[in-house]
């Protein structure tokens, strides 16, 4: 196998004299079968050295090209040879893909190595697929040259995503892959209390609606590849927030927080995940909060006195009987009115 510019040393019978002579000899590198879509041989000359010919030997230096199971012929005065030789190109090395990860956006990958060839020769061409996607003499490709390639790439997402380079029939002994970025997290809000970047004072019962802003979320075509857990490590206490998955950008995504068990409330890790590919350790985090009583809403009955202390005095005379009560307002108390109880200090009963 050569590469373009090396010399290639003919040998055989019946080359002439060369240009002392007056017919030197010119020597063809083609295709061994019909292009369909010119109806004719691939074929390049090999443009002669100034070495000297001989009857018996010419070289050339190898023209710019690609691809296997060609052959090498020679024509003297218009007589072509009846025998001919293999040739091939040596097969496309690539070295590198850069960036190292593209956004969920996409974005423009260059193809670093060797051996690429010439792009476009019809059906001795280059064949590229990009994940699948097949970007062959495309407007998705800007550059292609022996040594690069750049082309284009569309949205997408996860690891290991496959790059298919075919060079005139042949490949690379390994093909390259590339990646997506993974997701980061850079504020939740939605509760009562946020602090940017973190979402607090969130309902403990869950319900909470809350938007998440970050980079390479994906998009509603990849939003069933798409979670998010609250607290961790998974799957020790984390929960899962309800992704609203017509929300979904590569910028940020709404979703519904979980209800959340007694334990710790406070700073709750965030973990985006998109097709796999976890998001880092955030400064956006989660802190939840507890049942509580607003003080200033503290009425009596049957008087109708507002206590804006935040207490009640109850009388303890005996004599003093019939129920009190007492009306407050506050917030994450659940929608299950079974399942609350209020504790009155001192000697009262609890209701």
């Amino acid at each position: 196998m050569l590469l373009p510019n090396q010399v290639l040393v003919v040998t055989g019978q019946n080359f002439g004299t060369g240009l002392a002579g007056g017919n030197p000899a010119r020597i063809f590198i083609s295709s061994t079968t019909i292009d369909p879509r010119t109806n004719a041989l691939f074929v390049l000359e090999c443009l002669q050295t100034n070495t000297p010919q001989s009857h018996t030997t010419t070289e050339c230096a190898v023209p710019a090209g690609q691809g296997a199971n060609l052959v090498v012929t020679v024509s003297v005065a218009g007589q072509v040879s009846t025998t001919s030789r293999p040739f091939a190109y040596s097969r496309p090395v690539v070295n590198s893909v850069n960036p190292t990860a593209l956004p969920t956006s996409g974005g423009t990958l260059t193809l670093a190595g060797a051996q690429f060839g010439v792009g476009w020769l019809g059906f001795r061409s280059y064949e590229l697929l990009v994940n699948g996607v097949n970007v062959t003499n495309s407007g998705s490709v800007a550059l292609y040259n022996h040594t690069h390639i750049f082309v284009t790439v569309g949205a997408g997402s996860g690891a290991n995503k496959p790059i298919s380079l075919t060079v005139g029939g042949q490949t690379p002994v390994s093909q390259p892959s590339f990646n997506y970025a993974p997701p980061t997290v850079t504020k939740v809000e939605g509760c009562v209390e946020d602090v940017d970047p973190r979402a607090a004072g969130c309902s403990l019962f869950g319900g909470d609606n809350v938007r998440v802003t970050g980079t390479n979320f994906g998009t509603v075509a990849t939003a069933g590849l798409l979670f998010m857990t609250i607290g961790g490590p998974f799957p020790l206490t984390a929960r899962n927030c309800t992704i609203n998955v017509a929300s979904v950008t590569h910028t940020g995504f709404n979703c519904t927080l979980p209800s959340w068990p007694s334990g710790d409330l406070f700073n709750l890790p965030v973990t985006v995940t998109l097709d796999g590919l976890p998001s880092s350790t955030s400064a956006a985090t989660v802190s939840y909060s507890g049942p509580e009583i607003f003080g200033n809403s503290l009425v009596l009955w049957p008087t109708d006195t507002t206590l804006g202390t935040g207490s009640v005095a109850l009388s303890t005379d005996p004599a003093v009987s019939g129920a009190v009560r007492v009306s407050f307002a506050g917030r994450n108390w659940g929608s299950n009115i079974s399942a609350i109880t209020i504790t009155v200090r001192g000697n009262y009963p609890s209701v």
